[in-house]
């Protein structure tokens, strides 16, 4: 499994996610999409708009988070399979996608 990027969230534990946990994952998601892509994140194959596509999809679900609760919080699409669709290889932004995304399906795995 590739190293997490500095301000990643930690690879799900198995159990359901807190309030509080989910929102500093979205957070450092999307504080680290918010910055501009490196010569490295490029040659994985990221594109500014597929940068600004990912950084949305976690800026909404934190918006519902924040003012509907977890319980509302709809469950991901498969990131997973549109980072294949998309070409991209593993590097620090696949691997903060992947760990947000397993931060989400724990969160709505939550009673």
């Amino acid at each position: 499994m590739p190293t997490p990027a500095p301000g990643a969230p930690a690879p799900s534990s198995g159990r359901p996610a807190t309030r509080d946990e989910l929102s500093a994952t979205l957070r450092a998601a999307v504080t680290a999409l918010k910055a501009p892509l490196t010569a490295a994140d490029r040659a994985e194959g990221w594109t500014d708009e597929l940068r600004r596509e990912f950084q949305e999809q976690f800026s909404l679900r934190r918006s519902v988070l924040v003012r509907h609760g977890i319980a509302v919080v709809r469950p991901p699409a498969r990131f997973d399979e549109w980072l294949a669709d998309e070409g991209i290889r593993p590097g620090r932004l696949h691997a903060l996608v992947t760990a947000t995304q397993q931060a989400l399906v724990a969160a709505a795995d939550t009673p």
